[in-house]
């Protein structure tokens, strides 16, 4: 059986062939990135001191891969032996077949990526008016009504769409046969009720228990990629992406849902902009741009609290990205950061390779004796150590964090513990 991951690919490989005859009759350029000081050709040595951060870096053979820190839960699809470690490395190369799929795509600047954004959540706008829940919500039944909806949605930039996926009976009409489809409708739809009017929700009825119990058409569409229900997402209205995808238990943490729909009925919860304007998230693409990223920071006079997230990359078309459980924790990650880190904190997202055919390769990240890197996604804690000797240089301790990124209780008990 093929998994689920490889058939990303091959689509993933597909649609870019396609996208790279168009650009090249066009004379336009595939990707353009903001333009960065050139990376330097080797990484940071590790002193004793930084190699001595990665615990028993042996015992990081057997840590989890993203499955076993998701657990098997009813509404998501058993998986086969080869998908059940999808974000693990496989030391064997990879069949020619895969290894071809997605070439990656150098900068046209010649430079490595890395987006910066300041921290000014949107939850900051002023209170807006709400609309009745029923004016502003409407039921599907099954998979191809779903895509006729989407093929015949015409994008608003004024409008935010919603897709919330959950359990049905056999003929895709409501039917609760799962609990946690049970309660997070009662939150999804309490906190869409206080959501601004801009809002749309779309209750799409997915299936019954036995249609889960396999891969499906929700499963396998290559742009939704649901892998449970109940499931909530934010359909972008262009090029198939997405965002802010939550998925199960998530959807019980409703500050999660306020930040995703942009609440403001409650202002005495939004963030406090003196709290959160100097916090940073940065995003870095591929190796040599961590390692120059590294440099910088073991070269900062008092460098700010930083957090490294290692994550997957994004598939081209899409915008998705190809490991699931860094897909479903972005958002939480991103709340929890903001509303629990230090002042000033500062978060640096590594996308690791932009293929999930590149990742199951060795590549530096699993050789670089800092991170030992195994899984994504994966949080590193980084200080700065001052120099054993006058004319020594300063090294950098990596401190892993391994909780459970999708879940506000494990993510605030890990930010708070550094404020």
């Amino acid at each position: 059986m093929q998994s689920d991951d490889a058939l990303d690919v091959e689509i993933a490989a597909r649609l870019e062939e396609q996208r790279r005859n168009e650009e090249r009759a066009r004379q336009i350029p595939i990707k353009v990135v903001l333009a960065t000081t050139s990376p330097p050709t080797t990484a940071p040595v590790a002193t004793t001191a930084a190699a001595a951060v990665t615990e028993k870096p042996r015992e990081l053979e057997n840590v989890a891969a993203a499955e076993d820190l998701e657990g098997r839960v009813p509404g998501m699809p058993l998986q086969t032996v080869e998908e059940t470690a999808r974000e693990e490395i496989t030391p064997e190369p990879v069949q020619a077949t895969e290894a071809a799929a997605a070439d990656p795509v150098m900068p046209a600047t010649g430079m490595h990526e890395q987006v910066a954004t300041n921290a000014v959540p949107a939850q900051m706008a002023p209170a807006e008016a709400v609309m009745p829940f029923d004016a502003r919500h409407q039921k599907i039944s099954g998979y191809q009504k779903a895509m006729k909806f989407l093929e015949n949605y015409q994008y608003n930039p004024d409008e935010s769409l919603f897709l919330f996926f959950m359990c049905s009976d056999e003929q895709f009409k409501a039917g609760d046969w799962s609990e946690e489809c049970v309660e997070a409708k009662k939150h999804v739809y309490h906190v869409f009720s206080k959501s601004p009017g801009r809002n749309r929700l779309v209750t799409v009825f997915a299936g019954s228990e036995k249609y889960w119990k396999h891969q499906n058409d929700f499963y396998n569409d290559p742009d939704l990629r649901v892998k449970g229900v109940p499931c909530l997402m934010k359909w972008e209205g262009q090029h198939g992406q997405t965002s802010g995808m939550l998925v199960q238990k998530s959807l019980y943490d409703e500050p999660f849902l306020r930040y995703l729909f942009k609440n403001t009925d409650q202002p005495e919860v939004l963030f406090a902009a003196q709290d959160i304007k100097n916090k940073q998230i940065l995003t870095v693409n591929g190796y040599d741009a961590y390692v120059d990223t590294m440099i910088k920071f073991e070269h900062e006079e008092n460098p700010v609290p930083t957090f490294l997230m290692m994550v997957s990359g994004r598939f081209r078309n899409n915008n998705r990205p190809w490991c699931p459980y860094c897909r479903y924790s972005e958002l939480p990650l991103e709340y929890a950061f903001y509303h629990y880190a230090p002042k000033n904190a500062r978060m640096i997202r590594v996308e690791v390779t932009d293929s999930y055919s590149e990742w199951r390769k060795r590549n530096e990240f699993t050789r670089d004796e800092n991170l030992l890197l195994k899984i994504v996604p994966l949080m590193f804690h980084i200080e700065q150590l001052p120099a054993a000797s006058p004319n020594g240089t300063k090294s950098i301790k990596f401190t892993q964090h391994k909780v459970r990124y999708d879940e506000l209780a494990s993510l605030r008990q890990l930010f708070t513990s550094f404020t």
